[in-house]
């Protein structure tokens, strides 16, 4: 409210442009009483509140939502701008390779400042000494006067949140790195400067000093920190480094001569020029040393739960409206299979349309299954784990199995309690196809093995006590193998239940759930020189949620590695484990979107980092566990090992510039812990299934050397 005088001057000049522009939007960030006064003095303008993240960026991303125009041009509330600003700032966009334009940002000095350093007026948000005349190409335009063209919104998504002022957070730097990632997709199209397009920028008293100069340039070495960590080094510090190089030694020469004639404004120059220099580097490092460390500068909103909801990618409404949510997840199907999935922001009551139309941009070209039968359809048995607590949920998860739209199938239910299931599906005994069969050794490999040994199927598929299958889960699997009889495994899509609590949409944004594709494939790509990791990088093939193996591959193989997964010390990466040896066996492994699983994410934190901890744990217990029972893996493992740091600081990157609002800071830590102890409790697990006997019936065909069949416990071991 205080800013009511600047604002009321800044629509003013907006519609006192030479032309006029086509709508007019004002965004009121979190401030109702600004927003009732706004509606009520600007009838001719739209007045919308900001529903995304609070600050700059989710304010401007709200506005962005609000418009139709094919250009958006953005102004500050404290700027003003001059009648033919909008004229000019939209002339280069007859250019066709001009995605973007900045405007000359002029100080309005409220307290004279002839001694402020020119080269740091972008400390105001104003045009600087430095920056290239007209029509020269601009890195970072000032957000107080730009205009950019609707598809970058389109095809990058919007402005970055946790970059961009929040409040009196002096953050920024969210239009370069908007920029910068739009240019990664589109290199030929430019951003360029347009000097005949100005604005005149209020500088209050409170920011002609040195205190707010040094706190500003400290802030923008943060924001820098964690530009270069979301686009790169090279990329993000490209004015930088002419900045440093170029024009302050001539800032630095300039106040030592001022100092000759006028001592005073020299000297106070110089101060400037050195302070805030000194404060923008030391900012840039530590904000480089919270991104190392994990931490980072993403506010923190209020948890809401996250509807689903499903689009159609090739049409349906613009328009969805939605209740009760400021986000959404939408899954976006193409002949009812999900070919992408993203959180959509709701503005105003309905899912973004910039956002929408993204979405549905970004999957013109990924491709379906093809849904069409097959002569016959092989018997498939359906393997399920029962070591889950909770017994509502296996029988509702065997109630599904029992559901499926499939002519020849049997579910096995292998309870792996330690206390037996009684009467676990008194409902379904009537039913020949669900048999229940007890296995004592403890652990989901050892569950899975046991099944495999009582398979009747020549497909058999696995899916867990705490997932839901889709309908067609089966003849998606059976379609896949009859089209490739080369194919021994295929995984499937696995999607999330619900996303009620915070903590599963922590899981599915930050890891990336247990999909990260949508696209049906082989591994005859990553046979080749285009993936160095194959086979020790499988993650992408599927999950022990969801898969499907022929029953004689698995017997050659000799099924899942005892000493790997849930119930076991290792905790984890049995599935993992299975995919490098069919791989490393010869055979051809896939992956089958259209086969689709709905899993029951962690509902609470600490049980997140539970389950992130036996992942750390899993992982490099799994690969140890290849390593022992397989030497000749050691010299190809050594071999990957540069690509696979490289992709691991790459991963984790990612995840980090995924994390959702709210993120557990300590997250990559506890991973981190538990793959340090993963060889320890590698360790353990085996002396524990060391002194197992081979059972009559268990799985036969050839087995590598040390790897773990079903077996059955000797009088040391109990269950």
């Amino acid at each position: 409210m205080d800013r009511w005088d600047d604002l009321s001057s800044a629509i003013n000049s907006v519609l006192a442009q030479k032309g006029g522009p086509y709508e007019t939007v004002l965004v009121c960030d979190y401030n109702d009483e600004l927003y009732a006064r706004a509606t009520e003095a600007f009838p001719t303008i739209r007045v919308v509140p900001n529903s995304l993240s609070k600050g700059l960026s989710g304010a401007r991303n709200t506005g962005v939502d609000a418009t139709t125009g094919d250009i958006v041009a953005f102004l500050d509330d404290d700027a003003t701008a001059e009648p033919t600003w909008l004229e000019a700032l939209c002339a280069p966009f007859e250019d066709p390779g001009v995605f973007c334009v900045g405007g000359w940002v002029e100080p309005r000095f409220v307290r004279n400042a002839p001694w402020f350093p020119a080269s740091f007026y972008w400390v105001f948000g104003c045009s600087y000494r430095g920056l290239p005349t007209t029509g020269g190409t601009l890195r970072n335009p000032i957000g107080a006067s730009m205009a950019l063209r609707r598809s970058v919104f389109v095809a990058v998504g919007g402005f970055t949140t946790g970059l961009g002022r929040i409040g009196k957070t002096l953050l920024g730097c969210e239009e370069t790195e908007l920029c910068i990632r739009y240019q990664r997709v589109n290199s030929t199209e430019r951003v360029v400067h347009q000097t005949s397009s100005i604005v005149h920028h209020r500088v209050g008293a409170e920011r002609v000093s040195l205190r707010y100069l040094l706190r500003r340039c400290w802030s923008e070495g943060l924001s820098k920190a964690v530009v270069t960590d979301l686009v790169g080094m090279k990329e993000g510090l490209a004015s930088e480094r002419r900045q440093m190089v170029l024009v302050l030694p001539q800032a630095v020469l300039k106040a030592l001569a001022h100092a000759v004639r006028r001592p005073r404004t020299g000297l106070t120059e110089l101060v400037f020029v050195v302070g805030g220099t000194v404060a923008a580097v030391t900012g840039y490092l530590r904000g480089r040393l919270s991104v190392a460390v994990g931490l980072g500068v993403t506010p923190t909103d209020p948890w809401l739960p996250i509807p689903i909801v499903q689009v159609d990618a090739d049409g349906g409404p613009d328009q969805v409206p939605v209740s009760g949510a400021d986000r959404v997840w939408v899954e976006v199907l193409r002949q009812g299979q999900i070919v992408q999935r993203a959180l959509v922001p709701v503005t105003n009551g309905m899912l973004s349309p910039i956002a929408l139309e993204r979405l549905r941009h970004s999957v013109t070209s990924t491709p379906v299954s093809r849904p069409q039968d097959i002569e016959s359809w092989p018997k498939v048995t359906v393997v399920v784990p029962s070591i889950c607590r909770d017994v509502v949920q296996v029988r509702d998860a065997v109630a599904g199995l029992v559901a499926l739209d499939y002519p020849d199938f049997e579910v096995v239910v292998v309870d792996n309690r330690r206390e037996p299931l009684a009467e676990p599906f008194p409902h379904l005994s009537d039913d020949p196809r669900v048999r229940v069969v007890r296995q004592a050794i403890p652990g989901a490999s050892a569950a899975r093995n046991r099944g495999i040994e009582v398979a009747t199927g020549d497909i058999v598929a696995f899916t867990d006590d705490d997932a839901q299958v889709s309908p067609q889960w089966l003849r998606a699997f059976a379609r896949r193998f009859a089209q490739d009889p080369a194919l021994a495994g295929v995984g499937g899509m696995v999607q999330p239940i619900e996303l009620t609590y915070e903590s599963q949409l922590w899981f599915e944004e930050y890891y990336g759930g247990f999909t990260p594709n949508f696209a049906p494939f082989d591994d005859a790509i990553d046979r080749s020189t285009r993936d160095p990791l194959f086979p020790y990088a499988v993650g992408r093939f599927g999950a022990g949620c969801n898969m499907a193996m022929r029953r004689d591959a698995l017997v050659a193989v000799g099924g899942f590695r005892y000493e790997l997964g849930p119930g076991t010390p290792a905790r984890a990466g049995e599935d993992l484990e299975l995919w490098i040896a069919l791989a490393s066996a010869g055979y051809t492994i896939g992956f089958e979107p259209a086969a689709l699983v709905r899993h029951t994410h962690r509902a609470t934190r600490d049980d997140f980092f539970e389950q992130i901890y036996g992942y750390g744990i899993g992982l490099s217990a799994m690969y140890l566990s290849a390593l022992l029972s397989h030497p000749r893996h050691l010299v190809e493992v050594a071999r990957r090992i540069p690509y696979g740091l490289r992709r691991l600081g790459s991963a984790r990157r990612g995840r980090r510039h995924r994390a959702p609002r709210n993120y557990p800071l300590e997250t990559l830590k506890i991973e981190t812990r538990g793959m340090l102890r993963g060889p320890v409790l590698l360790w353990h697990s085996r002396r524990l299934f060391r002194g197992l006997a081979l059972p009559a019936g268990a799985l036969t065909g050839e087995r590598p050397k040390g790897r773990l069949v079903p077996r059955a416990p000797d009088s040391r071991h109990s269950s």
